[in-house]
């Protein structure tokens, strides 16, 4: 590993900040550049060269438990006479070392000497490249090792086994570049399929300011403060961390409620949840109300291809998620989620909209056998450990999404959206779960856009945003008319880089609705956050808490006291809710009157898995 391999042309260590290296010569009347750089530049890639596992590995050294695994591209070739670039320190991976290097057609890594020859011929060559884990569940280990016996092999047991290397690898190592096409080495999809499909729109840079596809990946109950992007020491999410080198990782990113249906209703409509109906989870009387626009109907209404997946019954057609989806399979399980959105992405025509919803950190917490016992003892507690494999579970399948993105030559034309619909406590509030308070630990929630194409990579963004902004965003970013009534903010002017202070001082609200029952209930809560301030307000017990986040992040000290003087605030939540109240009175139908869902047998299996529902 490193840049000092003698048998091929290694570009740069992921961990070096700066490395550029131009070789130009003449070739009659031509300047033939080569560039690699390490620093994002002005002009932005304009193609992702995906490189996948090649199936082979090698230990370290003789001696080392550890596998450097290798990653090969499709052919790559230069586009007429432009100056071939890679932005080799644009993929940062936590806990893993990355290396890059080319070979030629043959599979031989080329020496510096036969660059030029190579590109001056103009002859297809290939990307290749190495990773390797060098995390925590690693390092504690290897020093114990090192120390005791540092020349003999270590022991069996004792570090990551193969197979738990293997199905920790990045399925995909994506590569920014300027001034090369791929071409891509599929079978992916069948004869028909390729034959029956549209014809994919191809932009050159400059063409289009905004991607042709949008991919919405929502991981259920995923925590943001476990995960790599956002500070989690030891679990292991390549992916996760993939999308936020590539894009934006959005730091105080909060949910609508710290519940699926309330949360996704808003990512689907812009509206808070008592504006668009879904105010609980756990009841079958509490839909989205008939006359609000949704997302996918917007997708669909400007021509994209619409389709969505979800392993999570809490948002079934019957409960109105449906609408504008052309294809909507809810629920599947979980382990169903991604062959299916392979198969969709093998044959979507473009432009498309494709909503994926996974499960896997959702109690109860049942790590596949690949991954169970990764985490054991490194948490306060056996759930906790369990919960972080299930993280990881799912990283692995959004990895193989993006390797078929990728391989379907759709990955740079693709946004791609990451987000949580909440959290998940352990603890730290008196219980194990979500969906019963508004603490931080349930209603803070991942939010990573990536489109390297189009924006800047790996910017961090501490403003404040929330679920209803998604919708707004998308809105503004195809210049599509927004529905009359929105309820939070586009960021494109933040993503785009422009000045604006709607975001930085704006109030956020959250909401619980508990029961599982219609009608109110006592652990109803409300809440409004404006800068570090948050004010929960039990509606029916009529009860307020208070907490400084500044100085009080952990939530444990209610500053609230009779005769506190809290009106702003108040004022805010109380004028946000009449707000819901009118907006929800102008979209609910005629014909929601009496309306009630009957669950079908596969819904309520899904249902009792998740324990939403009681019995077996």
């Amino acid at each position: 590993m490193g840049n000092d391999r003698t048998d091929g042309f290694v570009f740069c260590d992921s961990k070096m900040k700066y490395l550029s290296i131009y070789l130009s010569f003449f070739l009659g009347s031509y300047l033939w550049p080569f560039s690699v750089s390490a620093d994002t530049p002005a002009k932005r890639p304009t193609t992702l060269i995906g490189l996948y596992p090649t199936g082979k590995s090698a230990p370290e050294n003789p001696i080392s438990p550890r596998l450097v695994f290798d990653y090969l591209s499709d052919p790559i070739t230069r586009l007429g006479n432009e100056k071939v670039r890679f932005f080799v320190n644009s993929v940062q991976l936590k806990d893993w070392k990355l290396s890059w290097g080319l070979m030629d057609e043959q599979g031989n890594r080329v020496p510096m000497e036969k660059l030029e020859e190579m590109l001056s011929r103009n002859r297809p060559f290939r990307l290749y490249g190495s990773a390797l884990y060098d995390g925590s569940l690693f390092k504690k280990p290897l020093e114990a090792w090192k120390n005791k016996s540092p020349s003999s092999a270590p022991p069996e047991g004792v570090f990551l086994s193969r197979t738990q290397q293997e199905n920790l690898r990045p399925e995909l190592l994506p590569m920014p570049a300027v001034g090369v096409s791929v071409k891509p080495t599929l079978p992916g999809t069948s004869f028909f399929t390729r034959w029956f499909r549209s014809p994919p729109r191809r932009f050159s840079a400059g063409d289009s300011n905004r991607p042709t596809n949008v991919v919405m990946i929502l991981v259920d109950t995923l925590r943001a403060d476990h995960t790599p992007p956002y500070g989690h020491p030891f679990v292991v999410a390549p992916h996760i961390d993939l999308l936020a080198s590539l894009g934006w990782v959005f730091t105080r990113s909060y949910g609508a409620s710290s519940s699926t249906r309330p949360s996704v209703g808003s990512i689907f409509t812009g509206l808070q949840p008592a504006a668009h109906g879904a105010v609980r989870h756990a009841t079958q009387a509490a839909w989205l109300h008939l006359g609000v626009p949704l997302l996918a109907q917007a997708f669909q209404k400007a021509g994209f291809s619409t389709a969505g997946i979800s392993s999570n019954a809490q948002i079934t057609g019957q409960f109105g998620f449906d609408g504008g989806f052309q294809a909507y399979e809810c629920p599947v399980w979980e382990k169903a989620v991604t062959p299916r959105a392979i198969r969709q992405l093998q044959t979507l025509s473009e432009p498309f909209f494709l909503y994926l919803h996974y499960n896997a950190p959702h109690a109860p917490y049942e790590p596949p056998p690949e991954w169970r016992g990764l985490y054991d003892h490194l948490t306060p507690s056996p759930e906790e450990d369990r919960y972080c494999a299930e993280i990881t579970t799912d990283d692995r399948r959004i990895g193989l999404v993006l390797k078929e993105l990728a391989k379907q030559g759709l990955l740079d034309r693709t946004l791609i959206w990451l987000v949580s619909d909440h959290g998940e406590e352990f603890w730290e509030h008196g219980w194990n779960g979500h969906g019963a308070k508004v603490f931080e630990e349930t209603v803070r929630t991942v939010s990573i856009v990536a489109d390297p194409l189009h924006l800047p990579m790996g910017v961090r963004c501490d403003q404040p945003v929330t679920h209803v902004d998604i919708f707004p965003t998308l809105t503004e970013w195809f210049g599509w008319k927004k529905p009359r009534y929105v309820q939070g903010i586009s960021w494109l002017p933040i993503l785009q880089g422009r000045e604006t202070t709607e975001a930085a001082h704006r109030p956020l609200f959250l909401h619980h609705g508990g029961g599982l029952g219609p009608g109110a209930h006592e652990s109803d809560k409300e809440a409004v956050l404006l800068d570090n301030q948050k004010l929960i307000w039990w509606t029916q017990k009529n009860e307020w808490e208070l907490y400084d986040l500044h100085l009080d992040p952990g939530e444990k000290q209610n500053q609230w006291r009779p005769g506190l003087e809290i009106q702003p605030l108040e004022s805010l939540l109380k004028k946000h809710l009449e707000e819901c109240r009118i907006i929800g009175m102008e979209y609910t139908l005629p014909n929601e009157a009496g309306k009630s869902v009957e669950l079908r047998p596969a819904e309520i299996e899904n249902l009792k898995a998740g324990g939403y529902l009681q019995g077996k």
